[in-house]
């Protein structure tokens, strides 16, 4: 048998893994199969941009993933998150500007998450810091669960406050949706979740990092769309 006929069933099926989620995730033109191995001939990362919303979502693996699945599942709530504005006036303030905000930022978890892995930085890593890319998209996914049910559309096109929730009150709901839909929250992901943010001056103590490199990272993501993109509506929309 020749090494092209050899190969043929090993293309076939690679091309199945990676089609499985979306088609546009890694396309075939982007790969060579040769007799010994498989080439990558795109860098890693240059589709990302191409990646809406759901796409993002179906990227999350495993129980947070499913979790997510039956949220959504809800039609309240798949409605809540599509049409609410990203925050009252701040960034994002349109309809349908939460799901553009929650895609940016995992799109920058995503790309840091690249660097830190192609530099050794993750790797490196203790064990109780570790994280693996669902992790973070699940955390972008969370950080801000609780604005499409402050926050809507009125019938004028206006932003709408439905329901005034304090700090502690946004940190109360958001741990609600993660008890109801089962999802898997670690130790680094909930210290990203709190400093997703940044580090308050209540917390910050002198010579000590309360931040771990997830809430770093997740925190970086947040910050970009917020106060780089806030106004970005995606490729495809006009501002």
């Amino acid at each position: 048998m020749s090494d092209v006929e050899k190969n043929a069933g090993v293309r076939a099926l690679f091309n199945a893994d990676l089609h499985k989620k979306t088609p546009d995730w890694a396309p075939r033109q982007d790969w060579q199969v040769v007799p010994t191995e498989i080439i990558h001939i795109r860098r890693q990362g240059d589709e990302y941009p191409e990646l809406t919303f759901e796409d993002w979502v179906e990227c999350i693996e495993g129980e947070n993933g499913a979790a997510i699945e039956i949220l959504l599942d809800d039609q309240d709530h798949r409605s809540r998150l599509g049409t609410a504005p990203g925050s009252r006036d701040a960034h994002h303030a349109w309809q349908g500007g939460y799901v553009e905000h929650v895609r940016q930022t995992m799109f920058f978890a995503a790309q840091n998450f690249l660097f830190m892995q192609q530099s050794g930085v993750l790797s490196s890593l203790p064990d109780e810091e570790q994280f693996d890319l669902s992790d973070a998209l699940t955390v972008m996914f969370l950080h801000d669960i609780e604005k499409p049910f402050m926050y809507r559309i009125d019938n004028d096109g206006l932003i709408e406050t439905t329901t005034d929730m304090s700090k502690d009150e946004r940190k109360t709901f958001r741990q609600s949706i993660i008890d109801t839909y089962g999802f898997v929250i670690t130790p680094t992901m909930y210290n990203a979740l709190q400093f997703v943010e940044g580090v308050r001056d209540s917390a910050y103590i002198p010579g000590k990092r309360a931040d771990e490199p997830l809430a770093a990272l997740c925190h970086a993501a947040d910050n970009l769309s917020a106060r780089a993109y806030y106004t970005y509506r995606g490729k495809n929309e006009s501002k």
